[in-house]
């Protein structure tokens, strides 16, 4: 079986580990119609886990991977999962916001934990 080469672009992803990254996120799925979400964790069951990263794309080809308790020699100064939930908190409470996750269970948990309704989670193919 012969594999076909495939090339992958990542000039539209960006990793966030300030509070200017972060603003920055918020600015770009603040005019996102329809985002998607990711959970990064060390453990299927949110009880036991611990949140590694939190990755968002408020467009096709454009996504933010916010790192929040990697720990390796030279890692960077990361955001608090706290403070990244609360900047984010408007944009996860808005209803007209579509937001796409795989880990919408985890998503939702992980927010309730903060005082966070999420609002606007679609389970619709949007090819």
């Amino acid at each position: 079986m012969l594999l076909k080469r495939v090339s992958i672009k990542t000039d539209g992803y960006r990793i966030i580990t300030t509070d200017d990254g972060l603003a920055e996120v918020v600015k770009a799925l603040e005019s996102a119609p329809v985002s998607a979400w990711a959970v990064e964790t060390d453990d299927q069951s949110l009880v036991d886990a611990m949140v590694w990263g939190l990755a968002v794309a408020p467009t096709r080809g454009g996504a933010f991977y916010l790192p929040l308790a990697h720990r390796y020699l030279g890692a960077p100064k990361q955001l608090s999962l706290s403070a990244v939930l609360a900047a984010l908190r408007p944009i996860l409470e808005r209803g007209d916001r579509a937001k796409v996750s795989a880990e919408s269970k985890v998503l939702v948990e992980l927010c309730r934990r903060e005082g966070i309704e999420v609002r606007g989670l679609s389970f619709e193919d949007r090819k």
